[in-house]
């Protein structure tokens, strides 16, 4: 896992993201946030979309838009919750 940090603060995580894609060179990309890295639990934003049931579609609120088994993202988190 590579971490990339912006040079100074960008004042959003959407513009802390955006600098960081020109380096992404994955398929599967994984924003984590200090918020995420220093709380004392672990969620997941948006848990709903964590499906692969609508592959191509954009901009959705109920499916992650790729072609992923139920859970993908959740279960990255399976070693630290269990």
């Amino acid at each position: 896992m590579d971490v990339l940090r912006p040079p100074r603060n960008l004042g959003s995580k959407a513009r802390a993201q955006n600098c960081a894609l020109p380096y992404c060179t994955t398929d599967l990309v994984l924003p984590v946030d200090a918020d995420t890295i220093l709380a004392p639990e672990i969620s997941i934003w948006a848990i709903q979309r964590d499906n692969g049931g609508c592959p191509g579609t954009i901009d959705s609120n109920s499916c992650s838009g790729i072609k992923q088994p139920t859970w993908a993202f959740s279960h990255i988190f399976d070693g630290y919750t269990r």
